[in-house]
């Protein structure tokens, strides 16, 4: 599976056709996603078939799978984390058609007649991703303060406050002047 998706289609007439959509994502692509990740070499294979689902509504089907490295929020370093999603949606033309959906069936929202199959798939990683990505536990420690940090800090709390000499300004004559008395 080398192809690239396309970057827009027409979700209803690939249902009619019972149309299936392979082909790689290269992560860079993915700008969203990019955001979050260590690095963005690699790509993501997906996998999404137009066809009838329950009750011959119209919507797509498909799987994603790749690997994503990201920030691990424990030790900092690269996690990697495996993608193997298998997703669902039913084609709505409207926020109102959505929200007649059963319970459990998920919308994809098809306003202008076409989607974009990169969008799709982004979309549906962003929504599987870890909270707070990290390395299983045991596995990676916090990193160590910098030398000479609690020394810093021991100094930063011993300097003058720079705010100290709004509370004299702040002093009534009944703070504890005696007015020249």
């Amino acid at each position: 599976m080398q192809a690239r998706l396309p970057e827009w289609v027409d979700p209803l007439a690939l249902v009619e056709r019972r149309e299936r959509l392979e082909g790689e994502i290269p992560l860079a692509s993915l700008a969203r996603l990019s955001e979050l990740l260590s690095d963005t070499e690699g790509s993501l294979s997906a996998v999404i078939d137009f066809t009838r689902l329950e009750d011959r509504r119209p919507g797509v089907r498909g799987s994603i799978t790749g690997r994503l490295r990201m920030p691990c929020q424990r030790c900092l370093e690269a996690v990697e984390l495996p993608v193997d999603l298998a997703f669902e949606l039913y084609l709505v033309e409207s926020e109102a058609m959505a929200a007649r959906l059963p319970e459990g069936f998920e919308p994809l929202l098809n306003v202008s007649g076409k989607v974009s199959p990169r969008e799709l798939v982004e979309n549906e990683v962003l929504l599987s991703l870890p909270l707070i990505p990290r390395h299983a536990a045991g596995s990676c420690e916090p990193p160590e303060a910098p030398s000479g940090a609690p020394e810093k800090l021991e100094e930063a709390a011993q300097r003058e406050n720079p705010f100290s000499i709004l509370a004299q300004l702040r002093r009534t004559p009944e703070d504890g002047d005696s007015g020249g008395h």
